[in-house]
């Protein structure tokens, strides 16, 4: 028998995994736009017209436009978008792995054969992969507490939705 602290400790394990790989996504979405920008607008400044229309325009155009793109490289260098972008991959693809098997342990924890002791040690296991599938999201990526709000209130209602027993 699983004792109900059990219970609601998977269930939230479980939403935690979800509402992650959902905001990994988001995020990864979300930096996969800026870098895009970023590098079209470094392509837009290489192309020769850019440079045939600045020489008509003359020097202060010139001047303005050189601040640009030395801001662009400056940004693409210092924002490391892709290794954020590769992080957020990485880190979407593990916890989605983490969460068919959140789900399963979810789905054991009624079952008559299913001891207390048994789903703890499966949901620590699962727990220490989580924090390794994490933390170089936690070091490289900053928190957006809107995008934060956005996947666990979609991450809750999924669940919940597809869980009819959830506490």
């Amino acid at each position: 028998m699983v004792t109900e602290a059990t219970r609601r400790a998977v269930w939230n394990d479980l939403l935690d995994v979800t509402r992650v790989a959902r905001y990994a996504e988001a995020m990864g979405s979300q930096y996969r736009l800026r870098h895009l920008s970023i590098r079209l607008g470094l392509l837009v400044a290489a192309s020769g017209s850019m440079a045939t229309l600045l020489d008509a325009l003359g020097g202060h155009w010139r001047i303005g436009f050189g601040l640009a793109i030395a801001a662009l490289i400056a940004a693409d260098f210092m924002l490391d978008y892709a290794t954020k972008i590769a992080v957020l991959s990485s880190t979407k693809r593990e916890c989605n792995v983490l969460e068919a098997e959140w789900r399963e342990l979810w789905l054991d924890v009624d079952s008559p054969e299913s001891t207390d002791a048994e789903i703890r040690r499966r949901s620590r296991e699962l727990g220490r992969q989580f924090e390794r599938a994490t933390s170089p999201m936690d070091e490289q990526v900053r928190v957006s507490n809107r995008t934060n709000v956005r996947c666990t209130t979609a991450a809750f209602k999924v669940t919940r939705e597809q869980y009819a027993s959830s506490p």
